[in-house]
């Protein structure tokens, strides 16, 4: 089998990209950041949690959400209240704005999607998906998919973090 590495990295390299540049874009008419929209998707999945349920989530530390939380919360986006059960917890819930926006980011992300794959046949793109399955079992380290997903979700997230954050200073 001939050497096609270099040019099927290149392409994922693009495709990543080019997906990215138009999220991006589309989150900023929302007016959040990719690390918003990670925080926000989390709260969504569990109706209400914790600071430090977000971040176990996420697998990233509890402070480094502590800046895109109060920039979600001073959007209202979401709000915090005191926990009934531990006076020494927040319970973070989406407001009506907040329920929203998420269901405006999932929409433009399955927009997107569709956009990726709009001259493929349903054949094709469940080929596409058992290809990535085998290529992330392929790299997948010892242990399970699940948690390599959570690991990636995580650094993904980081990375947006740090992004934003170096945004936010200038």
């Amino acid at each position: 089998m001939e050497n096609y590495s270099f040019d099927i990295n290149m392409k994922l390299k693009r495709v990543n990209r080019l997906h990215k540049i138009k999220g991006d874009k589309e989150l900023n008419e929302l007016g959040i950041h990719v690390g918003q929209s990670f925080i926000l998707e989390v709260i969504y999945m569990k109706k209400s949690c914790t600071q430090k349920e977000i971040a176990d989530y996420l697998k990233i530390s509890t402070s480094s959400i502590t800046n895109p939380i109060k920039r979600l919360e001073e959007k209202k986006l979401i709000k915090k209240q005191q926990s009934k059960t531990d006076l020494r917890y927040n319970v973070i819930t989406l407001t009506k704005e907040g329920t929203l926006t998420i269901k405006q980011m999932l929409s433009t992300i399955n927009e997107i999607e569709q956009t990726m794959i709009k001259d493929f046949s349903p054949e094709e793109v469940n080929q596409l998906n058992d290809f990535f399955n085998r290529m992330i079992y392929n790299l997948q380290p010892e242990g399970s998919l699940e948690e390599l997903q959570k690991e990636e979700y995580g650094n993904m997230y980081a990375e947006s973090i740090e992004v934003n954050h170096k945004n936010d200073n200038r």
